[in-house]
């Protein structure tokens, strides 16, 4: 929902509006109450908390922008990731507005609990879910919850045993012994719990504990750092694997990306985790070269590499046009000839990066498309290409020719 960087920028609703028209499935609500709970007119908004970023009205996204874009692009599942900071009484609102004006397509049955597994995501086009944290059985909404508040992953080295209570006003009821170093007291609506089934949130502690506690509809989140530390041990990355083929997974960018750049989502696709925070930045287009002025014309090259399984991204598996002096509109690279060798093909993107050949500062990207190997077929082919952003840039285009050897060893 942010239009610029994590700690001043603008919220929008037209931001939330383009994700989804470009294929996103999964968006994010950080919500807030206004003024601690009550706010202004007791209305819930959205907005990176404890930042200046401006606020919007979570009604307003829900109304404006989800319920008339969430399958313009695709009829699969949309998830709405809620990170709940509000009172009882706007955790309602939440609960209503959700229910009344997404009306049948926010997916509301109750989970199968003698289900072993998701259901399939074309069970549920046209679906909304929601992602967020369910009061836990046999408790009241009136009742305190200590929890595990999601880790900055820049601390994750300071993480210590500690041990998390359920609190009453009359006595401790229940004790969980987990890892984390950060808690926090909060109640949850019984309203906005009942609208979470298959994607419930819950605390990671370890893949043990999962394997033998954890329940297939329940949704884990993994700072960057952790993650990445969970995807380079081979052994650790297969046991992220195994977890992944049963529940589900997000990564979410470190808190030192205050610029809002992204983090490379390939090693945990690779490792199958299903959902990876990427932020688009609404308005961003082709970055102009520093030294040029509007109307220079630039000096293009392209970059052709593969992307995926780390066997596969060697100095081998990518390469280099010449660059064309002074033609933008129609350059040639008839020399150009790269050939790739892919040992793991189904986990393998091929990336086109056209940049600006610079003599005395950085070479500036200007243009770039990836798309799956397995989608890539023979012949000429014309790729289309995107600014940064995703956006297409009309009619901006590659002509390829492409061989595939299925039979090369």
């Amino acid at each position: 929902y942010l239009t610029g960087n994590q700690v001043t920028g603008e919220s929008s609703v037209d931001a939330y509006i383009k994700t989804l028209r470009q294929g996103c499935r999964c968006v994010e609500c950080n919500s807030f109450a206004v003024d601690c709970w009550d706010g202004d007119d007791g209305e819930p908004i959205i907005y990176h908390g404890w930042t200046l970023t401006s606020k919007i009205s979570f009604k307003d996204v829900i109304s404006d922008a989800i319920l008339p874009y969430a399958f313009e692009r695709s009829e699969f599942p949309l998830i709405l990731s809620i990170e709940n900071h509000c009172g009882l009484k706007q955790q309602d609102k939440m609960a209503h507005y959700l229910k009344t004006i997404l009306s049948e397509c926010l997916y509301t049955d109750r989970v199968d609990e003698n289900a072993t597994e998701m259901p399939s995501p074309f069970s549920l086009k046209r679906k909304i879910l929601v992602k967020a944290k369910r009061l836990p059985s046999g408790m009241s909404e009136n009742e305190l919850i200590q929890e595990v508040l999601e880790e900055d992953d820049e601390r994750d080295e300071k993480r210590k045993k500690i041990t998390t209570v359920r609190i009453s006003k009359r006595s401790i009821i229940h004790h969980l012994s987990v890892t984390h170093h950060q808690m926090s007291l909060q109640k949850i609506s019984q309203k906005l719990s009942d609208c979470v089934n298959y994607i419930e949130a819950v605390h990671f502690d370890n893949f043990d504990y999962s394997e033998s506690q954890g329940k297939f509809y329940h949704m884990s989140s993994f700072g960057e750092s952790k993650a990445e530390k969970l995807v380079e041990d081979v052994e650790i990355a297969r046991q992220f694997a195994r977890y992944n083929i049963r529940q589900l997974s997000r990564i979410y960018p470190g808190a030192k990306r205050q610029d809002s750049s992204n983090l490379k989502p390939i090693p945990f696709w690779n490792t199958g985790c299903q959902i990876v925070c990427i932020q688009i930045l609404s308005g961003q287009h082709i970055p102009r070269p520093d030294h040029e002025m509007e109307g220079d014309i630039i000096d293009p090259y392209v970059k052709v590499r593969i992307r995926g399984h780390h066997l596969d991204q060697t100095y081998l598996n990518k390469g280099k046009t010449e660059h064309v002096h002074n033609n933008g509109f129609n350059p040639v690279w008839r020399s150009a000839f790269f050939e790739f060798l892919v040992m793991i093909p189904n986990l393998a993107f091929l990336e086109f990066r056209v940049k600006d050949h610079s003599k005395s500062g950085k070479d500036e990207s200007l243009a770039v498309f990836c798309v799956p190997l397995r989608m890539v077929q023979e012949g000429y082919r014309c790729i289309p290409l995107e600014d940064l952003a995703g956006k297409r840039l009309t009619p901006a285009s590659l002509l390829v020719h492409i061989k595939i050897n299925r039979n090369a060893v």
